[in-house]
């Protein structure tokens, strides 16, 4: 009997749900359609779950951060822009990659009867 894969050795291998030992990616943010073991990834559909989620929770992260900021030190208004953007693509394109990893565990762990 095949020992069940957990999330968090998923999360850090970027694998597939079923064989654990492929990458789920094309490139950076596609995921494949089919598993190397042979898997077919597009049959579990994730959809835009992962990029609302993403957009979601760092808007209020970065929001919070900004006002402390603000608050704080009471920066010029370039100061906040060239210290948010940045960090609100670079988390985001990160945050949609493991929210898609997730999403697609989830999606294979419950829905795949």
């Amino acid at each position: 009997m095949k020992k069940k894969l957990s999330l968090l050795y998923i999360l850090r291998n970027s694998c597939c749900p079923k064989c654990g030992n492929y990458s789920i990616f094309k490139s950076f943010l596609e995921i494949k359609k089919k598993c190397n073991c042979g898997f077919k990834l597009s049959n579990h559909d994730i959809g835009d779950g992962p990029s609302f989620f993403a957009i979601f929770f760092l808007n209020i992260l970065i929001i919070f951060f900004a006002l402390i900021v603000e608050i704080k030190f009471s920066p010029s208004l370039w100061v906040h822009l060239i210290l948010w953007t940045p960090l609100v693509i670079v988390f985001s394109i990160l945050l949609i990659k493991y929210l898609k990893i997730i999403f697609l565990f989830l999606n294979f762990k419950y829905r795949n009867k």
